[in-house]
This record gives C-alpha cells, sequence and structure tokens, in this order.
C-alpha cells in the first residue's frame, strides 16, 4: 500500500490540488480516501486511486482501421456571417 497525500492524488488525477479540494467539497465523485483520527490531512492508498481511475476507462467505439480513415475526413465550415461590405451590396 502507497499512502500519498493531496498533491500527489491531484496529479494523478491532473487537475490542481485546489480544484481536488472544490471536488471533495462539493460532493463529486473521488476516490476513497482515509482519515486517521486526530489528524486534519486526507491520506490516498494510491493504488486504489489507480484502480478507481482504472474504472473510467471507455474504449473507442470505432475498429482501429476505421477510427484511422474517420480523422482523415475534414469537415468543411460554411462561408460564416457576411462582413459589413458585403451586407451593403
Amino acid at each position: 500500500m502507497r499512502i500519498g497525500g493531496d498533491k500527489e492524488v491531484a496529479a494523478l488525477l491532473g487537475i490542481s490540488p485546489a480544484r481536488l479540494k472544490m471536488r471533495i467539497s462539493a460532493g463529486a465523485p473521488v476516490p476513497p480516501y482515509m482519515r486517521a483520527p486526530g489528524s486534519k490531512f486526507r491520506r490516498w492508498d494510491l493504488d486504489a486511486v489507480e484502480v478507481w481511475l482504472a474504472g473510467f476507462t471507455v474504449a473507442s467505439a470505432l475498429a482501429p482501421s476505421a477510427a484511422a480513415g474517420h480523422a482523415a475526413v475534414s469537415h468543411r465550415r460554411g462561408p460564416g456571417r457576411p462582413t459589413k461590405r458585403e451586407s451593403l451590396r
């Protein structure tokens, strides 16, 4: 069991420690943490955090060959809003 603090967990999640604290206070989903009796600091089992993160893995809906072809397709934008000069004609 590897134990870490808010900074280590925030780094694993790719967010700032302040954002982690806001997510906890807002009731947003966060990995399980522990608080030792008499301590004001949260401690995290870093292995459990990694397992928690693995639960959010999303598989791609496209097959690998279709995904490669899909990335090559460019979507052309429309003409956009006319300029003032064009609208005065």
